[in-house]
């Protein structure tokens, strides 16, 4: 890879490339669809072997573009280690993430295969879905896979139109380069966190994870002694 520059700031790498490298442009416009490692090799100098030792390993956790210069910041693989770990909120809404621990529901058992007809930016068209049809809305909240597992959430959902969070490049190029112009992609149904959407279409109410948050504040007490 081209780099202009390799500094170490507190012992954590900052690259810098020039806008139209490769790389550079996997992070214009959003963050790339995997993690990004970086390893940086030393050598000393003088060393007729030529042999290049592990230096640091980690990742990139934030960039920067400005002008024609693209800029990662990373950071240690170990530093996630130190950060705390999610505590259970009390609230009404589930709080556990969809298909993901705690939730418990597989997904590849509510999985729906469609076909991708149109892709431009965040917006996806799918062909009619046939005796697969749901109402609207029933993917918001969910997510739309690639064949090749690349994974998007969905914001917004009308008839066979979609809008994602944020554009899906690989579908995008799927669909352009096609020879007919379609993908193929499996659909995920969304959820909104309630008792009744989890009990309805999901049947998973044993993993709830709201709370039964009583509607009257037992705190705002009349001079009388009521409760609000």
């Amino acid at each position: 890879t081209e780099i202009y520059t390799l500094s170490l700031h507190d012992a954590l790498p900052i690259l810098k490339l020039p806008r139209d490298n490769a790389l550079a442009k996997t992070f214009i416009g959003g963050v790339p669809e995997q993690m990004t490692s970086v390893t940086v090799f030393r050598q000393h100098a003088g060393d007729v072997t030529e042999e290049y030792q592990v230096y640091w390993k980690g990742r990139v956790a934030g960039v920067d573009v400005g002008g024609d210069t693209v800029t990662l910041e990373c950071e240690n693989i170990f530093t996630s280690m130190r950060r705390p770990g999610l505590r259970a909120r009390y609230q009404i809404t589930c709080r556990h993430a969809l298909y993901q621990n705690g939730c418990g529901l597989d997904k590849s058992s509510f999985a729906i295969p469609a076909t991708v007809v149109a892709a431009a930016g965040s917006a996806v068209t799918i062909e009619d879905l046939g005796s697969s049809a749901v109402e609207d809305g029933y993917f918001v909240g969910g997510m739309i896979e690639t064949a090749d597992g690349y994974l998007r959430y969905i914001v917004r959902h009308s008839g066979n139109e979609l809008t994602l969070i944020r554009p899906l490049t690989a579908l995008i190029d799927e669909v352009t380069t096609s020879s007919d112009g379609s993908a193929d992609v499996t659909l995920y149904p969304g959820c909104d966190k309630s008792e009744t959407t989890c009990t309805a279409k999901f049947n998973n109410l044993d993993n709830h994870g709201g709370f039964r948050i009583p509607g009257k504040n037992p705190f705002a007490n009349s001079v009388t002694g009521s409760i609000a």
